[in-house]
């Protein structure tokens, strides 16, 4: 059996929580992948990983945040 890396632990780690945290509130999986995706690159740039390499994944983040954005609609007016 193959040993896995810290890296790899503490991102499982992570996904597990967030699985678990999700599975309580409502809302659909692309919230969820959102999250998932924010603490997979978090910990890569914690480990090193260079930035230019993680840009196709924070481009890919941004793009399911303008998502989540886009389909929560306007904030109701405050009086």
């Amino acid at each position: 059996m193959e040993a896995r890396s810290p890296s790899a632990d503490r991102i499982g780690a992570a996904l597990r929580a967030l699985r678990r945290i999700h599975a309580d509130e409502p809302g659909d999986m692309a919230a969820l992948g959102l999250k998932c995706l924010q603490a997979v690159v978090a910990e890569l740039a914690a480990d090193g990983v260079a930035p230019e390499d993680l840009q196709p994944l924070a481009d890919l983040q941004g793009r399911l945040a303008r998502r989540e954005s886009d389909s929560a609609g306007p904030a109701p007016a405050s009086d």
